[in-house]
């Protein structure tokens, strides 16, 4: 069921009246670990492991010494902040302790809170607080996961929009449009005496113009799975022809074993690296051959999975060598897959027939050598060309995920509906709902409207502490 935004702050008022805490830094041996409160009783169940003298001032960090509560043995020799509502991150009173980063101290300290009565937060639940406190719409919500987990600067750039209200403003300009329409519809049906019914060639023009706008959305969909997930490129070939090289090369450093014995790689070996400010991910793969032992074809068989999740095949082909019959099963397994080849030992005599293997020169032909290194940095021009260069225009805006892409199809599902209806229907009212069913499903992207099992999903995949 789709709620407002009252209507889940409502319902969200029982949880709203726990004091939570969490430790908001990694478990490990740090410098500084930092364990944070959030609640009503905040301030009060910190107090209590201070000396009585300590005064909190609001959004100010400030030197303390650390005690149990109930011992009054030592614990810790830190800093205490204290951010007062609606002035913090969650709008509830927030008291954090940056202490020493000892798994020991932290769990101790937070122990202690819950024996005040404090309550172990849920994953996500301060970001979620500070939704429903109305500290962060539901977009800029979902850009924190993704500010956490990005690994590359264009998934930082894309989080940090979001995070930013580069994409709300959008949508919830959108969502304003409709609502302006239905309105107008609305009134026209309740009031026909007093407003003229809508126009609807205008109408219509408007509302095409946002399906529009909303379709290019839906065509940013793999360049937003590239920015946040990484560019997938499986590299195949018959053995010996240099894969294991080749990645060693982009890689940067010898992650793979290179050997002139046929069959050296059985499994695959992933590396990630960085081009452009976009995440690529190599996957050096057994070497394709028809062959007897059973680990070795087991890795075979991997090869043919991961061609399939590829966005671009680099074959990897030899180039001193002569075709043979393992090239032309590469060629049958591969079909029309997005890819490249790699003519690699270019620098030794040619005896490959390349037309044999790429007729009507169906693929890109990249020379190279991973002994000397010739050609490796035209390779990477190469994937700038088809990859980097493209998401240099992307509208950062509009870039979304999974389950807001979701929701822009079912709102340009209705958009449609509408205007079909307009073109045939006889009353305005047979396209009032489609209206109210877009702007609500626009709501969801914004968090104007919500799913509470949507809100579950969403921060479930934060970490405990965020």
């Amino acid at each position: 069921m789709l709620l407002s935004k009252n209507e889940g702050q409502n319902r969200n008022l029982m949880n709203l009246g726990d004091t939570i805490t969490a430790i908001a830094t990694p478990l490990g041996v740090g410098g500084v670990g930092v364990i944070r409160v959030s609640g009503p009783d905040a301030r009060a169940m910190a107090s209590r492991f201070l000396s009585p003298s300590t005064r909190f001032k609001p959004n100010t960090i400030r030197h303390v010494r650390l005690s149990s509560p109930f011992s009054g043995e030592p614990l810790d020799d830190g800093c205490v902040a204290f951010f007062k509502a609606p002035r913090s991150y969650t709008g509830e009173d927030v008291i954090e302790f940056h202490l020493h980063g000892s798994v020991h101290i932290l769990k101790r300290v937070t122990q202690e809170l819950v024996r005040l009565g404090c309550r172990m937060a849920a994953p996500g639940e301060f970001t979620r607080r500070a939704f429903v406190n109305g500290k962060l719409d539901l977009t800029k919500a979902e850009s924190v996961i993704d500010m956490i987990h990005t690994s590359s600067d264009r998934g930082h750039a894309v989080a940090l929009n979001h995070l930013n209200g580069g994409l709300y403003r959008r949508m919830a300009g959108i969502r304003t449009q409709l609502m302006e329409i239905l309105e107008h519809v609305e009134g026209s049906l309740d009031f026909p005496d007093e407003i003229e019914p809508i126009n609807r060639d205008d109408t219509m023009r408007r509302l095409s113009e946002i399906d529009r706008m909303l379709e290019h959305t839906q065509n940013q969909k793999d360049f937003g799975k590239w920015i946040t997930s990484g560019i997938k490129c499986v590299i195949v070939g018959r053995p010996n022809a240099g894969k294991s090289s080749l990645m060693n090369r982009l890689a940067g450093e010898d992650r793979a074993i290179v050997s002139s014995i046929p069959g050296t790689t059985r499994d695959f070996i992933t590396v990630h690296t960085e081009l452009g400010g976009v995440r690529f991910e190599f996957i050096d793969t057994a070497g394709i051959r028809e062959t007897d032992d059973p680990v070795e074809l087991l890795g075979v068989k991997r090869v043919r999975s991961l061609i399939r999740q590829a966005d671009l095949v680099v074959w990897v082909v030899d180039h001193s060598t002569a075709v043979r019959s393992e090239d032309t099963d590469i060629l049958k397994l591969l079909r029309l897959r997005n890819g490249v080849i790699c003519l690699n030992k270019s620098d030794k005599k040619q005896r490959c027939d390349i037309t044999a293997i790429n007729p009507h020169d169906r693929w890109p032909v990249c020379r190279i050598s991973c002994r000397s290194g010739d050609g490796i940095d035209a390779f990477k021009a190469f994937l700038h060309d088809r990859f980097i260069r493209q998401l240099d225009a992307v509208d950062l805006d509009l870039m979304c995920n999974i389950r807001q892409q979701s929701c822009v199809g079912i709102v340009r599902d209705h958009l449609q509906s509408i205007c079909r209806d307009m073109r045939v229907a006889p009353n305005d009212d047979c396209f009032a709902f489609d209206l109210r069913q877009a702007i609500l499903h626009l709501g969801e992207i914004t968090g104007d409207t919500f799913n509470e099992a949507v809100l579950d999903g969403i921060f479930s995949r934060f970490c405990v502490g965020k």
